[in-house]
């Protein structure tokens, strides 16, 4: 399901009490200047790229003890301990398992309403590589689980959605835009359903992505009933039409098939 994708502060201490709901679903930019990047290629992908180069030997069960200990650094910092403890635990019990357990362990932790997704796509969108020890193996095994042929059987090809809120400036933006590409640096929630996306925000980004694919986390989520499919950091999207509805903005995206073959090469994966 569209998650919140409004940066938190990496320094923040306070627990969010907002609903689940809405922290997993509305998307209100915080720069608007940035909600187009100049490249695919920047941004989040360049933080996995950069651990991965760093460490290119790792197993999955490597990956995992190093994601394990990355999500207790933080929690202890976000004073989240509890938290961050059951995940690390969880992390832990999937170590030995198959390369299928270990990614799906990986989802679920992502969906669950914890600090972590939160802190993840910050630091994706901004890059932050002081925490590139920390959250990039878990971003590594979670972007693997998108790509990788292992969880074969979820992948989704089709139209997706999700809503956002938008001021009037930010929708002039794709209208000017239109033709070009928006690049994610963060991992970006959907919905099959058109329905759950509307709930949230004045805008509905209806995203084609059925040259290259997300996968359904249903099965492996918190929340199943939000049909959600995960796009990967990187995910360039091409704006092609921008509608006003009688009470939304419409704005068809279509995903192209060739960042995956670039960004696939860059993760050596």
């Amino acid at each position: 399901m569209p998650r919140q994708t409004r940066p938190i502060s990496i320094n923040n201490r306070q627990a969010s009490s907002q609903s689940s709901s809405n922290r997993r679903v509305a998307q209100k930019p915080s720069r608007v200047f940035k909600i187009f990047y100049t490249s695919g290629l920047d941004g989040g992908i360049s933080f996995i790229y950069d651990w991965r180069k760093r460490n290119p030997g790792l197993s999955y069960s490597e990956t995992i003890a190093a994601a394990a200990t990355g999500i207790l650094t933080e929690g202890r910092e976000l004073e989240e301990d509890d938290a961050a403890d059951s995940m690390a635990n969880y992390l832990g019990q999937v170590v030995d398992k198959s390369d299928k357990e270990i990614l799906k362990c990986c989802i679920r932790l992502y969906t669950m309403n914890t600090f972590l997704y939160k802190l993840l796509n910050s630091v994706l969108k901004e890059n932050i590589k002081e925490k590139i020890d920390t959250m990039a193996p878990f971003c590594y095994l979670l972007t693997e689980a998108i790509w990788s042929d292992t969880l074969a059987d979820e992948h989704f090809y089709g139209t997706v959605y999700r809503g956002v809120t938008l001021d009037k400036q930010s929708i002039q933006y794709y209208k000017d835009a239109i033709g070009t590409f928006k690049y994610e640096y963060a991992f970006t929630s959907t919905s099959k359903d058109q329905k759950v996306a509307e709930v949230f925000g004045n805008s509905l980004l209806i995203i084609d992505v059925s040259a290259v694919g997300g996968l359904t986390v249903s099965s492996y989520s918190e929340y199943p009933d939000e049909n959600e499919v995960l796009l990967p950091p990187g995910t360039t999207l091409r704006i092609d039409k921008v509608e006003q509805d009688s009470d939304r903005t419409c704005i068809s995206l279509f995903v192209v098939p060739e960042f995956r073959l670039i960004l696939l090469g860059k993760t050596g994966t």
